[in-house]
């Protein structure tokens, strides 16, 4: 705790206990932000910003395929075929197992810098709701009593200010007399990868006694149970104490006084879920009421300056200002005037709850702990922060000065030893040069090169290739790459078990059919199919196959020239 004139400070931790979902009021949108794989029964979740600019950077034609696919609502199948510049490892946030395609998906309040956010308005929400509960029991519930009074007699009942009459009786009847203003709560973050994929049942009742989930579920993004995060919590102590008589009179604001109304309305929430869950059936009713059950005994070791409460999405009516209505005063004529599940009015209101499914269990949403720190430890924090931050700013020194003796080891380099690093993918390549490529950069200068270069390359291609059979042996690799493995054997002179040291009189019969652009040069040349090597066979028929002899729709003359080729092959591979 710290203190000045007006204001108490104090260092909250918070740990999530359960999932916690804090909604931006934004959703993703199936065949844009998500695509979802039926066969698989997988979910993808795009960055939609990363995936844009990557469908900016591919071109028109890209552009265009992208724009057909949202369209025609096939992003699923256009990703699937890996479309050119389109990296889906970099644009996914989420991948993961779900059984059936939600409609949307919400999405998670986060910082500017993509972090999970615990916003400072949903703990303070919580806490007005315990404060009001408190205030409410304190004048024996003279307030709620006179509300239900004058709904009645109304005719028509506006749901979303029903609770104003109790809100201005109890806290103040304007925003600048409101008792909440005594309490100021910040904003609590959590890492980005805090930010999970969550399947959410609703839960409802089918008959008085049994309980059976919605055929459809809810699907959002959580930050995860188990994380721990912090803030501060301050009190306004003028307007708590010497302004008392400024906000009419009512109880001064303090922490203690906080966290004994926070309790009070978390064993008033279990109890009331406990009764709920007695009186009826259904596959998770038992999990959820031991759930319930384990909480009970958790607050009952806390420590003074700890307190367990639920907030935010999934804590439901109980967790907002109709937790002041008791389940007597529940009428029937007053849940039909609150529209309150009115047609059923054998059900205990509310009907349905939220839960989360984790490896099968079903764990209610955004439960926390709150753990407030007295001024000796938050000193102590502080000082550990700042001997963090001294000592993250030495370790950032080095790495930079790393970082610059590593461009400068990389700018004396020459263009020959750069292409020769991006080849073996050196870490000081990877790092100085991440954008080139080996075959996409360096291997176009291969034939345009000096002699002594192009035969340093060669090696180091081979170098690279030579232990990997896919990308080496000639049953092993693909066409093209083997086209790549005969021209650096080629440039460098070394044996390569794949393939056959021609003599001078073979080695010239063989440049010459390379050099042939077409049929017509075939037919004028000397070249005599019969008194061919091999090799020169084999040359000679990747060249008619490129000019097409071997197509059905191919002239007489090549369709009988390539076949004349194939029974020579035939004899020159058994002998």
């Amino acid at each position: 705790m710290t203190e000045n004139n007006i204001r108490l400070t104090y260092h909250c931790d918070v740990e999530l206990l359960t999932p916690v979902h804090i909604g931006s009021g934004d959703r993703y949108v199936e065949h844009f932000d998500f695509s979802y794989n039926t066969q698989a029964r997988r979910l993808t979740v795009f960055d939609r910003n990363k995936l844009l600019e990557q469908v900016a950077g591919s071109g028109e034609t890209g552009i265009q395929a992208f724009t057909r696919a949202i369209e025609e609502e096939t992003l699923e199948d256009w990703l699937g075929r890996k479309p050119d510049g389109i990296d889906i490892d970099a644009a996914r946030i989420h991948n993961f197992a779900c059984e059936k395609k939600p409609r949307d998906i919400l999405v998670q309040l986060r910082t500017g810098t993509s972090d999970a956010l615990l916003a400072g308005s949903s703990l303070k929400g919580a806490f007005r709701t315990a404060v009001l509960a408190k205030l409410s029991h304190e004048e024996n519930r003279r307030s709620v009593e006179g509300l239900k009074q004058e709904l009645m007699r109304q005719q028509r009942v506006n749901q979303k200010t029903a609770d104003s009459r109790i809100s201005k009786n109890l806290l103040g009847p304007d925003a600048q007399k409101n008792l909440m203003r005594c309490l100021s709560v910040g904003d609590c973050t959590f890492p980005a990868d805090t930010i999970k994929p969550q399947t959410v049942i609703i839960y409802r009742m089918v008959t008085p006694k049994k309980m059976d989930k919605k055929h459809f579920d809810i699907v959002l993004e959580k930050i995860s149970e188990g994380n721990k995060g912090d803030c501060q919590i301050s009190f306004d102590t003028y307007l708590g104490t010497k302004g008392k008589d400024y906000l009419g009179g009512r109880t001064a604001l303090t922490l203690d006084w906080i966290l004994d109304a926070a309790r009070r309305k978390t064993q008033k929430t279990i109890a009331t879920e406990l009764d709920f869950f007695n009186g009826v059936s259904g596959n998770y009713t038992q999990m959820l009421k031991t759930f319930y059950e384990h909480l009970e005994d958790k607050i009952r070791d806390i420590k003074e300056n700890e307190v367990i409460l639920q907030l935010a999405w999934g804590s439901g009516w109980n967790g907002m200002t109709g937790e002041l209505l008791e389940k007597r005063d529940l009428t029937q004529d007053l849940r039909k005037k609150l529209s309150l599940a009115d047609k059923y009015p054998s059900f205990p209101f509310p009907k349905s709850r939220r839960f989360a499914l984790i490896n099968g269990q079903a764990i209610p949403m955004g439960w926390v702990k709150l753990s407030f720190t007295d001024k000796e430890e938050k000193k102590r924090l502080e000082a550990e922060q700042r001997a963090t931050a001294i000592n993250n700013a030495k370790k950032q020194k080095t790495l930079d000065d790393a970082k610059r003796e590593r461009e400068k080891q990389w700018n004396a380099m020459d263009e020959t030893e750069q292409d020769i690093a991006v080849v073996q993918q050196t870490d000081l390549a990877l790092e100085q040069a991440p954008q080139k490529g080996p075959l996409k950069d360096v291997w176009p200068k291969l034939e345009n090169a000096e002699p002594d270069i192009r035969k340093k390359l060669a090696q180091v291609f081979i170098g690279q290739w030579e232990r990997t059979p896919d990308l080496w042996r000639k049953k092993e690799c693909s066409n093209s790459q083997w086209e790549k493995v005969e021209r650096v054997v080629e440039i460098s002179g070394i044996d390569h078990p794949d393939i056959q040291r021609l003599d001078a009189d073979d080695q010239q019969l063989v440049d010459k059919i390379h050099s042939l652009s077409d049929f017509g040069q075939y037919s004028n040349s000397d070249v005599d199919i019969n008194q061919l090597s091999l090799a020169a066979s084999e040359c000679l028929n990747s060249k008619f196959i490129a000019w097409g002899c071997n197509n059905k729709n191919a002239k007489e003359n090549k369709r009988q020239a390539f076949k004349n080729l194939q029974n020579a092959l035939k004899k020159l591979r058994k002998s």
